[in-house]
C-alpha cells in the first residue's frame, strides 16, 4: 500500500491532520506575510489608530443624538406649553382667575428658558458635527493608512491556496488548479461520467483532484425545476341580521367573514446542489444506495438499539433472499450492515472486496463519529460513486481571493486559518466515506491515452462556471423575471482559444385571474378572484471566449486600465489560470489576451 494511505481515516485527522492542517496554514500565511514585506506592527499600529478614531466618533454622534432628541422634546414642549398658555390666557380652559394668570405667566417662563436651551442646544450640536466630520475624517484617513499597510499581501492571495494546504498534510489527496479535459476524457471515456448536459443544470464551479490516481470531482451546480405554487385569494364580505329581544325590541347584529380560496400552478424554483464523484475500478459491477441512520445526539445506548433492531430485519431479509434464490447475505458484523445500511446491494461478492474487515471498522466508526453526524449519501454506480453530504450543501468551497482579503493583519490571519481549515474538514469528511475503503487506496490507475482529439480545450463544466461569474443581468433576456440557468454550447476552438455560445434560460411572467365561489356564513355564494403567474421560457445567447492563462491573480489586477475595467462590470472574469470574456464587450479578444500574458511577462 501507498506510504501515504490513510488506513483509519477518522483517527488520523483527529490524531494528526487537524493539527497539522493548522500548523501549514499558520506557516503559509506567515510566508505570504513574509513575501510581500507586510509590516505587522506598522499594520497593528494604524489598527490601533483606527479603532480609536472609530471610537470617538461613535462616542461623539451618541452625544450628539442624544441632544438631538431632547432638543426635539424642548420644541415639542414649547409648542404645547404655547397652546396651553395662550388658552388659558383667552378663558378658553375652565379656570379660576387666579389660575388663568398664574398658568400662561409659568409657561411663558418656562417656554422662554426652553428656547434658550434650543438655541445652545442647536449651537452645540452644529460644534459636535464639526468634531464628528474631523473625527470620520481622520477615521478614514487612518483606515486608509490600514488598507496601504495591507494592500501587497491583500494582492497576494490566488485561488490554489486552500488545494495547495490541503496537499502538504495530506500527499494522498491531489487537488488540480482546474478541470481540465484529460481528467474529464478519463473519467468520461474510462467510467462513463457524463458532460454537463442537464438543461435544468448549469455548473457553478468544480473540483477536481485524485486519491492516488483515482479521480473525483466536487460538482457544484446552480438547478432548477418547476414545482407547484398555491395561489391564494381572499375577499371580506358583510352581512346583518335581526332578531328580537326579551322586551320584545328589535336588535340588529352586524357580521363579517373573511372567504378564501386558493389554486395551484407551476412556478420555477432554483436551488445549489453539491456531490462528490468518484472513479475506480474496483468492484466495477457493483450497485447500492447508502443513506444517514443516525438522527443528532444519539449516544452508544441509542445505536445499540438501532444495531438490535436492524438485526431483526437483516436476519428476515437473509431467509427471503435464500427463498428466493436472490443473492443478499448479511454480514457478521450486524453493526457495520446496520449503521452502514446498503441493502439494495446486488454483488455480494463485490461488496466484501470492499468492505473488509477494516473497511467495515473504519466506515462504522466514521458514521458513529464524523463531526459533522451521520450525515452522507453514497451511491455506486458500477465505477462511479456519488457522496451527497449534508455539511456540504453548506459550504462554499469555492474560496475567491477576495474571501482573505481585510485591512487588520491579526483579523486576516485567524479568518485565513478559519475559511481554509473548514475548507479542508468539509472536503475531507467528503471524501471520507471513500478513504474509509483501503482498496481505492491500493490501486492507482494507468493514465487515460486519448485516441480522439477533445473537442474544446476546457470541459463544458468549467466553459459553465466561468459563465456564472459574469453579471447575469448581462447574459439573460431583459424581460425576463426570474433568475437564469446558464448552459454552454461549444463553437469552435482557435490558438488555445474556446468560443463558446452560453445560453441563459430564464420565464417571464403573464398574469391571469382565476375565480372560484365559496358559500358565505350569510347562505349566498361569493365569487373569489384568485392572482396567479404563468411563467413563459425566455432564451439569451451571448458569445463568450473562455482560455487559459499563465498569469496570477495579482498580475491580472494589475494588467492595465481597460482590463481592469472589465473585469470590474464582470464582463471579463480571471480564476484558477482560467480568463472568459464577453466578446460584445470587446474588439478584439486575442488582444486582451496577449495583454495580460505581456504583463506577465513583464513581472
Amino acid at each position: 500500500m501507498n506510504d501515504n494511505s490513510i488506513l483509519e481515516p477518522v483517527d488520523l485527522y483527529n490524531r494528526e491532520f487537524k493539527e497539522k492542517f493548522k500548523e501549514n496554514c499558520i506557516k503559509y500565511f506567515d510566508d505570504l506575510v513574509k513575501k510581500s514585506q507586510t509590516n505587522e506592527d506598522e499594520n497593528r499600529t494604524f489598527v490601533k489608530n483606527y479603532n480609536t478614531c472609530k471610537d470617538k466618533r461613535i462616542k461623539l454622534e451618541n452625544n450628539s443624538n442624544k441632544k438631538k432628541a431632547f432638543k426635539i422634546l424642548l420644541i415639542i414642549f414649547i409648542v404645547i406649553a404655547s397652546i396651553i398658555a395662550l388658552l388659558s390666557a383667552i378663558g378658553y380652559l375652565n379656570l379660576d382667575s387666579t389660575t388663568r394668570i398664574v398658568v400662561p405667566i409659568a409657561l411663558i417662563v418656562l417656554v422662554v428658558l426652553s428656547i434658550f436651551e434650543v438655541i445652545r442646544l442647536t449651537k452645540t450640536i452644529k460644534s459636535l458635527k464639526e468634531k464628528i466630520d474631523e473625527a470620520r475624517s481622520q477615521e478614514e484617513k487612518e483606515l486608509h493608512n490600514c488598507w496601504v499597510s495591507m494592500e501587497k499581501l491583500n494582492a497576494s492571495y490566488d485561488w490554489n491556496i486552500p488545494s495547495d494546504l490541503m496537499e502538504m498534510t495530506t500527499p494522498l489527496i491531489d487537488l488540480d488548479h482546474y478541470f481540465d479535459v484529460n481528467k474529464f476524457e478519463y473519467l468520461h471515456e474510462k467510467y462513463g461520467f457524463d458532460d454537463a448536459n442537464d438543461p435544468n443544470s448549469s455548473t457553478n464551479y468544480v473540483i477536481s483532484g485524485n486519491i492516488n490516481g483515482n479521480p473525483f470531482v466536487l460538482l457544484n451546480t446552480y438547478n432548477t425545476e418547476m414545482r407547484m405554487k398555491t395561489y391564494t385569494g381572499s375577499i371580506t364580505i358583510y352581512w346583518t341580521t335581526y332578531s328580537t329581544n326579551s322586551k320584545g325590541e328589535t336588535v340588529t347584529h352586524h357580521h363579517s367573514e373573511t372567504l378564501t380560496a386558493s389554486i395551484e400552478k407551476p412556478a420555477p424554483v432554483y436551488f445549489y446542489d453539491t456531490r462528490l464523484i468518484f472513479g475506480d475500478d474496483a468492484a466495477p459491477d457493483l450497485n447500492f444506495t447508502r443513506g444517514p441512520v443516525l438522527k443528532g445526539n444519539q449516544d452508544e445506548k441509542d445505536i445499540d438499539r438501532i444495531v438490535r433492531r436492524g438485526e431483526k430485519k437483516l436476519q428476515k431479509k437473509t431467509e427471503k433472499s435464500v427463498m428466493k434464490g436472490k443473492q443478499f447475505n448479511a454480514m457478521a458484523n450486524s453493526e457495520f450492515e446496520v449503521l452502514f445500511n446498503a441493502l439494495d446491494r446486488d454483488n455480494e461478492q463485490q461488496f466484501r472486496l470492499l468492505f473488509t474487515p477494516l473497511g467495515q471498522k473504519n466506515m462504522t466508526k466514521l458514521i458513529k463519529e464524523d463531526p459533522y453526524g451521520d450525515d452522507f449519501y453514497w451511491y455506486k454506480r458500477k465505477c462511479l460513486n456519488y457522496i451527497f453530504s449534508s455539511h456540504s450543501q453548506k459550504i462554499d468551497y469555492e474560496i475567491e481571493p477576495d474571501n482573505f482579503v481585510h485591512y487588520d493583519i491579526d483579523y486576516a490571519r485567524e479568518n485565513f486559518i478559519r475559511i481554509n481549515e473548514m475548507f479542508f474538514k468539509g472536503l475531507y469528511f467528503d471524501l471520507a466515506p471513500l478513504l474509509s475503503v483501503p482498496v481505492y487506496q491500493q490501486t492507482k490507475t494507468h493514465e487515460y491515452i486519448y485516441k480522439i482529439p477533445y473537442e474544446a480545450y476546457n470541459t463544458k463544466y468549467e466553459q459553465e462556471a466561468l459563465a456564472n461569474r459574469f453579471d447575469k443581468n448581462i447574459l439573460k433576456h431583459p424581460n425576463s423575471r426570474t433568475d437564469c440557468i446558464i448552459k454552454c454550447d461549444f463553437s469552435h476552438k482557435d490558438n488555445d482559444t474556446d468560443y463558446v455560445t452560453a445560453h441563459a434560460y430564464s420565464y417571464y411572467t403573464v398574469t391571469h385571474t382565476d375565480y372560484q365561489t365559496r358559500l358565505g356564513g350569510d347562505g349566498n355564494l361569493h365569487t373569489i378572484p384568485i392572482t396567479w403567474y404563468e411563467y413563459l421560457p425566455l432564451t439569451k445567447d451571448t458569445n463568450i471566449a473562455v482560455s487559459k492563462v499563465n498569469t496570477t491573480r495579482q498580475k491580472f489586477n494589475n494588467s492595465n486600465e481597460l482590463i481592469n475595467k472589465l473585469a470590474s462590470k464582470k464582463m471579463l472574469v480571471y480564476e484558477r489560470g482560467l480568463i472568459s470574456c464577453i466578446l460584445e464587450s470587446v474588439q478584439d479578444f486575442k488582444d486582451i489576451k496577449n495583454k495580460i500574458i505581456k504583463k506577465d511577462e513583464e513581472k
